[in-house]
């Protein structure tokens, strides 16, 4: 049997953590090494085929040219392949920068049509007194960014 080979990568297994340098477009802040692999890998896993069940399916092939996966740690076996399901979780710990990472995601890895479907956060009226030069708009529980 034959195992599949992955999606390109940005961050390619061999690579070392200082090795990683991401630049990413309308982000000021500088990331750390551990940043940008963080980055990296989490971009490789939002732009995999099926997400998340890569780590358990495997795709084989029988002699006559079929196509089956195996979950090696269950030993169960799929003839279709497993549905794409995408997520996970960031932990690291306090301090280190998860809040950024998450914002460069979300900067170089926009969901597919985000700026066609985009509207304005409020109409020009709503915007209120608290509004500044840096499109920034302060509110009790966070701040609203606009024109990422």
């Amino acid at each position: 049997s034959s195992s599949s080979s992955s999606s390109s990568h940005l961050l390619n297994e061999e690579q070392e953590t200082n090795d990683v340098n991401l630049e990413i477009p309308g982000l000021e802040v500088k990331l750390t090494p551990y940043q940008c692999e963080s980055v990296a890998w989490m971009i490789n896993q939002e732009r995999h085929p099926i997400g998340w069940p890569s780590y358990f399916w495997s795709q084989h092939q029988t002699q006559d040219g079929s196509l089956f996966w195996l979950d090696a740690q269950t030993k169960h076996i799929r003839l279709k392949q497993p549905k794409p399901s995408f997520g996970g979780f960031l932990c690291e710990e306090m301090g280190l920068g998860k809040t950024v990472e998450t914002i460069s995601l979300v900067i170089a890895n926009p969901r597919p049509g985000f700026n066609e479907l985009r509207q304005p956060l409020l109409s020009p009226e709503l915007i209120p007194p608290s509004y500044n030069e840096h499109n920034l708009i302060s509110s009790s529980p966070t701040i609203i960014l606009e024109n990422i």
